[in-house]
């Protein structure tokens, strides 16, 4: 709270508490690990288990969730989440985020998460884009995007890996608390970008090496909140069963209101619930306030029909506006009242989420105004 203070104008926090505990304990029992959610941050305790309140990094990530939540933006879904992992563009950036933050402001470039007995195991992250090989890199990437914040704002600068960029914590602060808030898409390490070229616009083209270095927008000439023109669809990684991904891109498909249906799909090739491809985005524009339907129809037939359960949610620059999630077999519908401008959905077949094993489901999407 200090460090951010400092570097900027005076900032409100809300209110904060903090649990932590012995009996905090990573187990299905307990509390699984520490997280952030609503204002409350709780905080493993387990003696010679894991106890995480000797972990600077992993307190830190976690009030990172509460600055993004409370004075930012965070469109995270949650759930598990690895740096091998291919990840929904909303998990990658808060984690990745918090990461890179729990090292500017202790000036270590080595994520430490201790466990075991007397903190003698655990795993670090490096993230210094100098650092050693990671599994993946992409937008869909925790370690990706933690390499690229800590590039941007650490002191340190290393030419040879895209990093010419020394920003200090008062611009991040401006990109978090007045740029985000305000950009009409979900958070991911585009909105970001976004708004540190907004407000260091000079340094465009340096931004856009370093986002290069670690395989996002390489090759653009400019970067959007909706990741446009991005080329890295993730198929370059593959599951046990040597398949990719093939519903990486486009990040967000545009519709048109009044149009035909456009054509979105998922998959569940590298997991499920928060990993690439289980969910798309969508967005289009209201040109007038009124009522609009959406609807959401699977493309399956016959018995595969029964075996689909489309389901969205609809979002604006004020936030969540509505969802159509009933159990209802094939077909989802919603009629809302839209004001004008943006808006963007988030699409999922609720049986691929939650990890039943189903052919990989495609929908119809289509807005009419009424």
């Amino acid at each position: 709270m200090l460090a951010l203070t400092s570097a900027t104008a005076p900032l409100t926090f809300p209110a904060l508490d903090i649990y932590w505990s012995k009996d905090n304990k990573p187990d299905d029992s307990s509390i699984g690990t520490s997280y952030y959610q609503d204002g409350v941050i709780r905080i493993l305790g387990d003696e010679n288990v894991d106890t995480d309140e000797f972990d600077q990094h992993v307190v830190i990530h976690e009030w990172g969730h509460y600055f993004q939540d409370k004075l930012s933006r965070d469109d995270s879904i949650g759930g598990p989440h690895s740096g091998a992992e291919l990840l929904d563009p909303r998990v990658s950036y808060s984690e990745g985020w918090a990461n890179a933050l729990s090292g500017l402001i202790i000036g270590d470039t080595e994520y430490k998460d201790t466990s075991g007995s007397k903190q003698g195991s655990g795993f670090t992250v490096s993230l210094e884009s100098a650092g050693p090989f990671i599994a993946t890199e992409g937008w869909y990437s925790e370690e990706s995007v933690g390499r690229i914040v800590f590039d941007l704002f650490d002191q340190a600068d290393d030419s040879e890996d895209f990093d010419t960029i020394s920003l200090t914590l008062e611009t991040m602060v401006q990109v978090m608390t007045m740029k985000i808030p305000e950009q009409e898409s979900f958070t991911t390490i585009y909105n970001f970008v976004a708004g540190v070229i907004a407000v260091q616009q000079d340094l465009a083209a340096d931004v856009l090496r370093l986002l290069g270095g670690q395989n996002i927008a390489s090759g653009l000439n400019a970067v959007d909140i909706y990741g446009a023109g991005e080329t890295n669809d993730g198929s370059a990684y593959k599951n046990e069963s040597n398949e990719p991904s093939s519903n990486g891109l486009p990040i967000y498909t545009a519709l048109a209101v009044g149009a035909e249906a456009v054509t979105v799909c998922q998959d569940q090739v590298h997991g499920t619930y928060n990993k690439l491809g289980n969910r798309r985005f969508l967005r289009f524009n209201a040109n007038t306030s009124g009522t609009y339907t959406i609807s959401a129809t699977s493309t399956f037939s016959g018995a595969e029909y029964t075996s689909s359960d489309p389901d969205f949610y609809v979002w604006n620059r004020s936030g969540y506006v509505g969802k159509a999630e009933s159990s209802e077999v094939g077909s989802e519908t919603t009629t809302l009242s839209l004001s004008v401008g943006e808006h963007w959905l988030e699409v999922y077949d609720y049986n691929l989420v939650s990890g039943s094993s189903t052919p990989a489901p495609c929908q119809e999407i289509q807005v009419v105004k009424q």
